[in-house]
């Protein structure tokens, strides 16, 4: 009797702890495909086909159907596509609206939709025609999403890998060149210069900021004396939270 009774309550654990590891699994399965799903749904608010690379030469004047194209509700508040030759980014950058919260598209798809995500985004003093473009997105832990590739590039043999980076709009496409990177902290108020008057007065910027750099173009001081535009990109490179930032500086220049 009291045999038959150990092997009840025996069989009877088993299909307790089946049945949990079975609902452990099934909530398991069920929150991967909730998040590739947000992930898949994220991924596809970046999808600019309509906004296709092009030379200078190949410009088209506003209001031709290409620029039409551009102006879709899907596409409000879209300042161009930002590409970095072989990585994965290839996203929008956002313009934040004056109602918007400062940080709004590090939580938001250009849809506007709520995204773990975020979107690459200008800050507000930055103007999409200006001599300095100054642009923020995430780093996604070890993935290769959002600005997480250029997280470590503020090392030497991380930013050797860098080569070029594409700012295409519905003008054109203009290519910047990587000049130097550095961490910083948060607080960096350096990186925060848009009131050149002429290119002198970019490069002397750039040359300061070289100074301050752990890493740099073999031709840096070239890269300088032919600028006459840049694109500062910024992402985290510490903990999560924390303060540490990585900035990237890339050189535009006119010259073939």
């Amino acid at each position: 009797m009291r045999r038959d009774m150990t092997k009840y309550i025996f069989k009877r654990t088993m299909h307790v702890i089946r049945f949990g590891a079975l609902l452990m699994l099934t909530a398991s399965m069920a929150l991967s495909m909730a998040l590739i799903g947000c992930i898949a749904s994220d991924t596809a608010a970046y999808d600019l086909s309509s906004m296709r690379a092009r030379t200078p030469k190949a410009r088209k004047p506003h209001g031709s159907a290409e620029v039409r194209r551009l102006k879709t509700k899907d596409s409000d508040g879209i300042a161009f596509r930002l590409k970095v030759d072989g990585t994965r980014i290839d996203y929008p950058v956002m313009i934040q609206r004056p109602s918007d919260p400062d940080g709004f598209y590090l939580t938001h798809t250009p849809s506007r939709k709520k995204s773990i995500l975020g979107s690459l985004y200008l800050d507000r003093e930055s103007s999409p025609d200006g001599k300095h473009l100054l642009i923020y997105g995430h780093r996604l832990g070890s993935s290769n999403l959002m600005f997480s590739p250029l997280s470590g590039c503020w090392h030497q043999d991380h930013f050797d890998r860098l080569s070029s980076l594409e700012i295409i709009d519905a003008q054109g496409t203009r290519s910047f060149s990587a000049l130097c990177s550095m961490q910083v902290d948060m607080s960096f108020g350096d990186i925060r210069r848009f009131d050149f008057t002429d290119d002198r007065g970019l490069q002397a910027w750039l040359g300061a900021l070289c100074d301050e750099s752990s890493a740099r173009a073999r031709d840096w001081r070239g890269l300088i004396r032919e600028a006459d535009g840049v694109c500062s990109t910024v992402t985290c490179s510490g903990k999560e939270g924390g303060r540490m930032r990585t900035i990237v500086i890339w050189t535009e220049s006119e010259s073939p």
